[in-house]
């Protein structure tokens, strides 16, 4: 049969990760913070194929907001589910959305599996939607394509495919790539968006949902993997396609790009572990992200990055740019009010949530909560 770890471990961490409930997200400073939110996202990003929880441990913030005040225990898959469980009750429109890197880099319980895992860990927990990350071109374009459609790994000789209990059936949740092309047919290799429809006060609403990449992917992967692709300008790809999606109806708009930045305002102890910042201005700003969201249309009002493996909610003017730090250690809640006549979006608001995974709350801790 073909061997999972998640056969033996995810019931055991389902039955301990139900234990432990992760705080519901902070109020927002905005004064729309207490209005009902219509929709909400859940999102994340930099996954890397950690199922199991990772070490380490996540930062969380003083009252300043500028220094560790203790570290939680986070992440792990069995704890991710239950996290956005109790992200999504009360919220009856709810979609879990991601960035990218969800494979690659990953340990050994999901790379020695060719991280069919991770994407089977996924598919269970109801993600709908990611944007292709850099680590995703690890094994090539064909690896790729596999995880997505399903199938056995390919074999060093024809019919010697690693697949022995049934195929592989890939991710059930859908990559994004609008600004990657196939030089083969100028096609771009995943859709370049998806639109989802929400039912807001009986009235259907759709927000359309646009994936980028980073355009420097080439020089992160092997040349071979990507040869037949071209990775255009991230601006110009995504702007490119809201004409479209207003064509089919669509009057929000949410981009997922694997590409990020860093503000000055969080602290950062390693790449094994992280640390949130949740204060909503994001001061010092940098990174190739900044660039990026300049050139946005403006139409666009939510960014969901990722890539720096940094946690931040940011606020800039009327556009809300977040990201959910690395390995599945923080899920960011995002409310959307959308006017269920025009479709647009009214208000947004964030909050980066901590998946703890464990039931000792370390003083000062943010408390856990039985409703989310």
């Amino acid at each position: 049969m073909r061997i999972s770890p998640l056969s033996v471990v995810l019931p055991a961490l389902m039955l301990a990760a139900c234990a432990s409930a992760p705080p519901s997200p902070k109020p927002s400073s905005t004064p729309q913070a207490q209005q009902a939110a219509s929709i909400r996202l859940i999102a994340f990003n930099d996954f890397h194929g950690n199922i199991d929880p990772p070490g380490g441990g996540t930062q969380y913030p003083d009252a300043s907001g500028k220094a560790p005040a203790g570290r939680l225990p986070t992440g792990g898959a069995a704890y991710l589910a239950t996290a956005v469980q109790r992200l999504e009750q009360g919220h009856p429109e709810h979609l879990l959305v991601a960035a990218g890197d969800l494979v690659g880099a990953s340990p050994l319980d999901s790379s020695l599996f060719h991280d069919e895992p991770t994407i089977e860990v996924l598919n269970r927990i109801g993600l709908a939607v990611s944007s292709v990350g850099n680590h995703e071109f690890d094994q090539g374009v064909a690896e790729l394509l596999r995880k997505q459609n399903g199938g056995c790994y390919p074999g060093g000789k024809p019919g010697e495919d690693t697949c022995v209990d049934g195929p592989f059936s890939g991710a059930r949740f859908t990559y994004l790539s609008a600004n990657v092309i196939d030089k083969r047919d100028g096609r771009t290799l995943f859709p370049s968006s998806l639109i989802e429809t929400f039912m807001i006060d009986g009235q259907p609403v759709k927000i359309g949902f646009i994936g980028l990449v980073l355009r420097e992917t080439p020089t992160m992967v092997s040349p071979d993997g990507v040869a037949n692709l071209r990775f255009l300008d991230e601006v110009d790809s995504a702007n490119s396609e809201i004409p479209v999606l207003e064509k089919l109806g669509v009057h929000s708009f949410v981009v997922l790009i694997h590409q990020g930045g860093r503000t000055t305002g969080a602290f950062h102890d390693g790449p094994t572990s992280s640390s949130w910042f949740d204060d909503h201005s994001c001061p010092g700003f940098t990174g190739d992200l900044q660039a990026i969201l300049d050139g946005l249309d403006p139409k666009i009002r939510i960014v969901i990055s990722g890539h720096t493996h940094q946690a931040y909610v940011c606020r800039f003017g009327d556009r809300l740019v977040t990201s959910a730090g690395l390995y599945g250690r923080l899920l960011t809640a995002i409310d959307l009010d959308i006017d269920p006549l025009s479709g647009m979006l009214v208000d947004a608001r964030a909050d980066n949530v901590p998946v703890v995974n464990g039931p000792a709350q370390p003083a000062g801790a943010p408390a856990p909560a039985s409703d989310a």
